[in-house]
């Protein structure tokens, strides 16, 4: 998974400071201090192995590989950071809104703090100087492809932002938040393929009689791919994978090391355990369960009206654990499924079971782990299969079961989630005109279009002044006015007009006009 459960981790962190977990204390000498920490915790971890102290220094070896996001929370939570950040900027940031310079410079530290922590391992595994320097490139290469698709993701969405229009119509059109999303999503899975061969070390599999072989097994089981590729680590991972789901863009890629471990027949079954995985179509199973799951998760909120922020993000804890669960499981089987496409596919139990020896090597021997189980278990599953067809036969019905129940659901939440989009429509393209000030523009169109009682109320309350006085201050004061006389939803209108102006006071007060309001009308 390279780095990217460091990367979320970051982005809980902002998340954690925005929600109130900090302190007062604002210094960016105790955030440029904390670059040390990486070293400080080499050096510990270096004399507790000097001592025969282990178990100590195994703990010191795992914070020095989190140290990245561990300085990162002291200097956001601790340090206030983001705070210094907004103030030498002039501009506020949080995740919730568009991106921007504030949002880049608060996530710098994090990618400093993650980079001198890949420097203090690579001295800590390595002894001479072009040993540590190779180690340090490769992991920073690792590093920079989980952060390629998050930088591709934010320049995105910062264009967009940058236009007033197209920024207003994404926050308050569903439909156009929706179409975002998937837009988003294609590009993402298109531009894989090319941004992990420029920031992985790649380069063609050279001609010979490897590559030749490779290519023809491939032309045997119609396998089309663009390129094999190989994967310059120097010799310090050993795995192959299948990227792009299209044909045109799709790469195969074998580590170096991986190349060097196995000869030419268990290679081959490799190749056909990474191209079970594209036959089986387990990528489209993966993201139809987990389409339905966080589909259906805002299906439920939206239809239970679930504002409370406790209950939201219970709720949303609890469909990421499910989440976890779930692709952990279906993803183990998927592992077993591509093992027996290349026994199926070659005819050779023996290459399978020797490639899984010599690449899971004695640390995966009997251990499973999130995504894959244990050499032990998936070499026994082989042998099973290779003497009873029943066996394979029963794994391969209960996947395409699975994948056909995720397909399906998947079908139904975007069926379910596309007659709402639709629906709101009418009413989202009236709040876009009332986000953008065209109060004019707002009236016409819940004139024309069938919306509901609200938003034409909105639409029509701020023609009741002059069009010079239709300002954030005229709302204002008409708001605390109709607080004075009592009148809860005039001032719930009033606000609700200058929050869609994006104004972040009257949004604190909205919400707790709304609710006194819903308690009023029960």
């Amino acid at each position: 998974m390279g780095y990217l459960a460091h990367t979320l981790a970051a982005v809980l962190v902002l998340f954690a400071y925005e929600q109130g977990l900090r302190t007062e204390l604002e210094s960016w000498l105790g955030a440029l201090a904390l670059c040390s920490a990486p070293y400080l915790l080499l050096a510990l971890e270096r004399a507790l192995l000097v001592r025969g102290v282990f178990r100590v220094a195994a703990v010191a070896h795992t914070l020095l590989v989190w140290s990245g996001p561990l300085a990162f929370a002291t200097a956001v939570c601790a340090c206030g950071w983001p705070a210094l950040v907004e103030r030498w900027l002039g501009a506020e940031q949080s995740l919730s809104a568009w991106p921007g310079a504030a949002l880049l410079a608060s996530l710098a530290p994090f990618v400093l703090y993650t980079a001198l922590s890949i420097d203090a391992l690579a001295r800590l595994n390595e002894v001479r100087g072009a040993q540590i320097a190779d180690a340090r490139a490769f992991q920073l290469r690792m590093f920079a492809a989980t952060l390629a698709p998050f930088a591709l993701f934010l320049g995105l969405t910062w264009i967009i932002g940058s236009n007033a229009r197209l920024r207003a119509n994404v926050e308050h059109t569903a439909l156009w938040s929706a179409a975002l999303t998937a837009s988003l999503a294609v590009i993402a899975v298109l531009t894989l393929p090319a941004l992990l061969r420029r920031t992985w070390d790649t380069v063609p599999l050279p001609p010979g009689r490897v590559r030749s072989e490779l290519e023809q097994f491939a032309r045997n089981v119609r396998f089309r791919c663009r390129e094999f590729l190989v994967w310059r680590t120097g010799h310090q991972m050993s795995n192959a994978a299948v990227v792009g789901v299209a044909p045109s863009t799709r790469v195969v890629v074998f580590s170096d090391l991986l190349l060097a471990q196995l000869p030419l027949r268990e290679l081959l079954a490799v190749l056909a355990h990474e191209m079970g995985h594209v036959a089986c179509g387990h990528v489209v199973t993966f993201i139809a369960w987990s389409s339905a799951l966080f589909l259906g998760l805002d299906l439920g909120l939206v239809h239970f009206d679930v504002q409370n922020e406790v209950a939201l993000g219970a709720a949303l804890a609890a469909t990421l654990a499910l989440w976890w669960a779930g692709f952990g499981w279906l993803s183990r089987r998927a592992e077993l499924e591509a093992d027996l496409f290349a026994l199926r596919s070659t005819g050779d139990v023996l290459a399978m079971v020797s490639a899984l020896e010599l690449v899971g090597g004695y640390h995966a021997r009997a251990k499973s782990s999130w995504r894959h189980f244990s050499t032990a278990r998936r070499v026994r599953f082989l042998l099973d299969a290779a003497d009873d067809e029943s066996v394979g036969r029963k794994l391969t019905q209960r996947m395409k079961f699975a994948s056909r129940v995720g397909r399906v659901l998947c079908v139904l939440a975007l069926v379910a989630q596309g007659a709402r989009l639709v629906e709101s429509y009418a009413d989202d393209r009236v709040r876009v005109e009332l986000a953008l000030g065209e109060y004019q523009r707002a009236a016409d169109f819940s004139a024309a279009e069938a919306v509901d009682e609200r938003t034409r109320r909105l639409a029509q309350l701020a023609l009741e002044w002059p069009e010079e006085e239709r300002t954030a201050a005229t709302f204002e004061n008409e708001a605390e006015r109709a607080l004075e006389r009592d009148n809860l939803q005039r001032a719930v209108d009033l606000l609700t007009l200058l929050v869609l102006r994006g104004d972040a006071r009257a949004e604190a007060l909205l919400g707790s006009l709304e609710e006194q309001l819903k308690t009023e009308n029960r």
